[in-house]
């Protein structure tokens, strides 16, 4: 569980820098890659609370599936997007 997270936080992360090669032309904007990056940190997070969900159902141990449904929930309530690249305040 923990690589996982570790992993969509890496996938996020990476899709926030910059082309490294300017010679590859890319339709990618700072924008688009900031709203494609929070919209998988917030698929991520529903998918954790869906997991302890289908674990509760499946008959898993309450502990468990309650810990991942909390934490799924705790990932949404605190998530904020942060400062939109390229728009002035």
């Amino acid at each position: 569980m923990p690589q996982i997270v570790a992993r969509a936080i890496l996938a996020t992360k990476l899709l926030l820098r910059a082309p490294s090669n300017p010679q590859i032309v890319s339709k990618s904007t700072p924008i688009k890659r900031w709203f494609t990056a929070h919209l998988i940190r917030m698929a991520f997070s529903v998918a954790v609370s869906l997991y302890g969900v289908v674990l509760h159902t499946t008959g898993a141990p309450n502990s468990l599936a309650l810990s991942l449904i909390g934490l799924g929930l705790v990932l949404i309530l605190f998530w904020s997007p942060g400062e939109i690249p390229g728009v002035n305040s």
